[in-house]
C-alpha cells in the first residue's frame, strides 16, 4: 500500500469525498471501503510497473510512489462521479504526470533510489574478466 485513507482525506475535501465515494444519496458520510478498494487497485497497478525492476514488496518507503499513488487514487475516485461531468484539470494533469512517472520507472529512466532492492535487468550484459590460459591442453 503506497498511500492511506487518511492521506486521501487530507488531499480531497470531505464534501467532495462524500460525493465521490457515497453511492447512497441518503447517507452523508465518506465511504472508506470505496477508498480502500481504489487504493488496493492503484497499489497493484504500481506493482505491475515495478515488477522486474525492483524486488517487491519494497523494503523502504518512497515519497515518489506515495505521490504517484495519491494522484492515481484521486483520479480514480473522480471517475466514479455519477454526474459524468468533466474532471478538474488539475486532477487530469496530475494523473498524466503520475502515469508518465510510472512509465519512466518501468523503463529505468527514473529511479526510486532504493539500491538495496534493485535487481539486475535481464537485458544487461555482464562482462567477466578471467585470467589467460597458462597451459595448452
Amino acid at each position: 500500500m503506497y498511500c492511506t485513507v487518511a492521506q486521501i482525506k487530507k488531499l480531497i475535501p470531505a464534501d467532495t469525498l462524500i460525493s465521490l465515494t457515497q453511492d447512497d444519496p441518503s447517507k452523508q458520510v465518506i465511504n472508506d471501503g470505496i477508498i480502500k478498494e481504489v487504493i488496493a487497485d492503484v497499489g497493484e497497478r504500481i506493482n505491475a510497473n515495478l515488477r522486474g525492476r525492483y524486488a517487491l514488496p519494497l523494503t523502504q518507503k518512497s515519497d515518489l510512489l506515495k505521490g504517484i499513488a495519491l494522484d492515481l487514487v484521486r483520479y480514480a475516485l473522480y471517475l466514479r462521479r455519477p454526474d459524468g461531468g468533466d474532471l478538474p484539470s488539475a486532477v487530469v494533469l496530475a494523473y498524466k504526470t503520475a502515469n508518465d512517472d510510472l512509465e519512466k520507472l518501468q523503463k529505468g529512466d527514473l529511479s526510486l533510489g532504493i539500491q538495496s532492492t534493485q535487481k539486475p535487468q535481464p537485458n544487461q550484459v555482464w562482462l567477466v574478466k578471467v585470467p589467460k590460459r597458462r597451459f595448452n591442453p
